[in-house]
This record gives C-alpha cells, structure tokens and sequence, in this order.
C-alpha cells in the first residue's frame, strides 16, 4: 500500500467527517481528496477568527464557498477571553476552543469524527495547541498515515491545486507580547501583507512596546531588508505609528 492509498483508507475507515478547514494545503489537500471519493459524508467547516490575516480570510471564504460548507464566526471578544495574557499558553487555548466549537456542530450535524490537517512535521512540543488535538480527539489523517509537508506539497501539485506552493502562514496573535488587541493584530496583518504584496520571501512579524521585529529565513534577508529604505515602507511605518527594532532569522527553516 502507497502513501496515498494508506491515506484514503484511513479516510474512508470514518464513518462520517468534518473536516475543519483552514484554507491552508494541508486542509486543502484533504478537501479536495475528499470530494473525489464516492461514498464519504463530510462537511468542511472555516471558523472565521480575528488572528488570521486578510489574504488568509478570502482564500478560506472563496474555498469554502465553493463546496457549500459552513463558516463559524468567531469574534475578538470571545477571542481575547480565550487568549488572556498568557502568550505561552495562548496557542493550546485558542485550540481549545476553537476545536471544541467544531466538536459541538459535529454533534449536532451527526457527523462522527473531527479532522484536521496536522502531519508529522508537526511538533507538539513546538506547538503546544497540538496536544489539544489528542485530548479532544480529534483525527489527524495526515499525520496517522505519515505523510510531512513536502509530500503533501508534491501530492498537491500533481492533483493541480493551485495552492500547492503557498507558504504556511501563522496565526496573527503568536506574534503579540501581552493582550491581544484588534489594533495590534491590524498592524501585524498589514506589516505582513506588505511584503506579501511585494512577492518577496514570507516574514513572521513581533509586536512589542511600540516597535516590531521581522523575522525572515536567513537566505532571504537581505531581500526584505531592501525594502526597508523604500517610501512604501516608510509609508506604512508612518501611518502604523511603528518602529523598526530588528530583523532576526527564523529557526526551523519554516515560517510556521
């Protein structure tokens, strides 16, 4: 059995899904196998939140759209009582909630199991939320057939997603030191979608005491730093109020 057939199988063992949809290719990729596969009853479901950024949020919209799926919105209110101060913990929080949101329209919809996108280059101890997936039980089919990021990429290309190359991109709120606060996710989200907007390499953005720091892979940062002496950057620092404190390469060879 090959790596997409011990995939397929693993989907078709349930007896019905949710698939929480994140407009990301790993929820991507098991949407569209999914939608191939006679006999499955799923349904995908976006939980709408205020951490992810505009690009992120349309793409999701348009995706989910299209296979009439459901979109559960999530406000900042409810968000900054789940987030709290706790910048750590914030993560397995978040998860926590968000997860459970879909647990209870699972039940309600009478559909069986809760899956997600996670695989096996996903680190629980890098990211502490992912120990919420085992506690709540939610399904990871990705990971349990041992599939990691650059298969999912390859399997995606050859089924001709267009996303298939699309960087990961984290949630806004891992880069804010303190309380969560929607101008300082407006000010992450626009710093990110600059650069987004030039097409160059992606960049994971900290907020702190009035100043922010970019992160970037080592082999591209003398590219963003390129950008910094351009009047659309200075632009954007200007109407933001914000300081530039530092570029620091990101660990991991990742942006997530």
């Amino acid at each position: 059995m090959n790596s997409l057939e011990r995939l397929l199988s693993i989907l078709r063992g349930y007896p019905s899904i949710l698939l929480a949809y994140s407009g990301g290719i790993d929820s991507t990729l098991l949407l569209e196998l999914l939608k191939v596969q006679a006999g499955i009853r799923f349904q995908a479901v976006f939980v709408e939140h205020p951490a992810l950024t505009d690009n992120e949020r349309d793409i999701a919209r348009a995706e989910i759209d299209a296979v009439q799926g459901q979109v559960i919105s999530v406000s900042l209110d409810e968000m900054q009582a789940v987030w709290g101060e706790n910048r750590e913990k914030r993560c397995y929080y978040c998860k926590k909630f968000l997860f459970s949101q879909l647990l209870n329209l699972a039940e309600k919809m009478e559909l069986a199991v809760v899956i997600d996108g996670s695989h096996v280059e996903d680190d629980p101890g890098r990211r502490p939320g992912m120990r919420v997936l085992d506690e709540l039980g939610i399904k990871s089919p990705l990971r349990e057939a041992g599939w990691n990021k650059r298969l999912i990429r390859k399997q995606a290309k050859v089924m001709g997603i267009k996303s298939w190359e699309r960087p990961a991109r984290a949630c806004l709120a891992t880069g804010i030191e303190g309380p969560v606060t929607r101008r300082k996710l407006e000010q992450i989200n626009r710093v990110e979608e600059f650069f987004q907007q030039q097409a160059v390499a992606p960049v994971r953005v900290r907020l702190e005491e009035g100043h922010f720091s970019i992160g970037t892979l080592a082999c591209h940062g003398g590219e963003i730093e390129e950008l910094f002496a351009t009047p659309a950057f200075q632009q954007l620092l200007d109407s933001l109020g914000m300081t530039l404190a530092e570029v620091y390469p990101l660990s991991g060879g990742a942006i997530r």
